[in-house]
Formats: C-alpha cells, structure tokens, sequence
C-alpha cells in the first residue's frame, strides 16, 4: 500500500452447472486488483481477472420431483 492506493490478489473457484450435459464447468482464476481511497473508503479503480485453468466434471443430477 502506498499513501492512497493499493494492489492485491484474490484467487477463487467459480463452479457452472451446464445443465443440458450433466456436467460443471469449474474455473480456477485470480483476480489482479488495484484500490484508491476516496475519502474514507477504499473502492476499486482496476480489476483484472486471469484464468489459470478450466476443467469439466460431469454430475449427477437429482430427477425433478413428481
């Protein structure tokens, strides 16, 4: 961090349910991240997100009631 300003990174999952092939697309990305104070809150002034690698597993899907 730098008087007003800082720089971090977050790195997450983020899982999709394909619904039509029984499978999820998960994506494991960072996010690259640049903050500002303004005033007294910090608030994002860039975001950059970097996918390392995908995969597709496939699911089970429950059948729909009735």
């Amino acid at each position: 961090m730098e008087g007003e300003s800082a720089t971090g990174e977050t790195s997450c999952t983020a899982s999709h349910l394909l619904m039509d092939k029984d499978e999820v697309l998960i994506w494991h990305l960072r996010y690259q991240e640049v903050f500002r104070k303004t005033g007294e809150h910090w608030k994002f002034a860039r975001r950059r997100i970097l996918i390392d690698w995908t995969e597709t597993v496939p699911v089970s899907l429950p059948d729909p009631p009735g």
